[in-house]
């Protein structure tokens, strides 16, 4: 059934924690809900676990060292915001930390947070999904491991995928309307992407920070920059982009090279290079 949430539920651990298909939680009050234990959410297509603010006065989900994975099926998140209660504060609307979990089937919708999704020292998958109205950054990941299949990003404030000291294996991306970077590397991230397909970006791909990041197709076009490989703090290097099979069309800068990072196209290296991307790029 459908259940207005308007004060905070804890979950301690040593539970499993279930909904089942139909289940909508509406979220008031600034109320947000937070497990120590893994959660098992199985919606169905036709009838899927919704868990939104429909006034925008709730919070979100946050899932902290839980004693097994969490897995969420058919899962509809819509109109949350982060978690915060004093002054302690979370950028995601939804959180996994040290929390390993499998979603497939799900959607963030109309986020208002930092992050839609922040995984963080955590095992992941992401599968069949879509990002769509995203305040900024829709998923962050941070320090952890995952696989991602088949999912869009559509719309977004900021970046779509920013990976944080992480190792990212994609399957099939999709970026439209991004402000920022449809794909962000940094702090000495491993990303590879198998296919790649973004429009309408500020900057469809960037490596830096000793990120490395290996793209096997893509598709870019109508876009400010295409791909940009530097470094940004200084305690870190360059960054590296390997691409192959590359089809570009309409943008107003298709590479940003800083001297010391490395861009190949096919094996071929681009060797026009810019100083202080980082700067060119956020200025300060």
């Amino acid at each position: 059934g459908k259940w207005t949430i308007d004060q905070d539920i804890i979950i301690p651990v040593g539970y499993r924690v279930i909904a089942k298909q139909g289940t909508h939680l509406n979220l008031i009050n600034n109320a947000k809900i937070l497990s120590y234990s893994a959660l098992n959410f199985i919606g169905s297509k036709a009838r899927p676990i919704v868990i939104s603010s429909e006034n925008k006065s709730g919070q979100g989900l946050v899932v902290i060292k839980a004693n097994g994975q969490s897995v969420m099926r058919h899962v509809v998140f819509d109109g949350l915001s982060n978690s915060r209660k004093g002054g302690w504060t979370l950028p995601g609307a939804v959180t996994f930390y040290e929390s390993p979990v499998s979603l497939s089937n799900v959607k963030f919708i109309n986020n208002q947070s930092e992050d839609a999704l922040n995984i963080i020292r955590s095992e992941f998958t992401l599968e069949d999904a879509v990002f769509r109205n995203i305040f900024s950054d829709a998923l962050d990941s941070d320090f952890s491991r995952g696989v991602i299949k088949n999912v869009s990003f559509l719309n977004c404030g900021n970046d779509a995928l920013d990976a944080s000291g992480s190792t990212i294996k994609v399957e099939k991306i999709f970026l439209n309307g991004i402000g920022d970077k449809g794909v962000s590397a940094g702090e000495k991230s491993t990303v590879s992407i198998d296919f790649l397909d973004g429009k309408n970006s500020r900057i469809v791909l960037a490596s830096k920070d000793q990120s490395e990041v290996v793209v096997q197709k893509a598709k870019v076009e109508r876009s400010k920059i295409g791909f940009a490989a530097f470094q940004k703090k200084t305690e870190f290097g360059p960054g590296t982009i390997n691409i192959n099979a590359l089809e570009m069309d309409d943008l107003e800068t298709p590479f940003l090279v800083e001297e010391g990072s490395f861009l190949n196209i096919d094996g071929v290296p681009i060797t026009t290079y810019v100083k202080d991307v980082g700067t060119l790029l956020y200025g300060g």
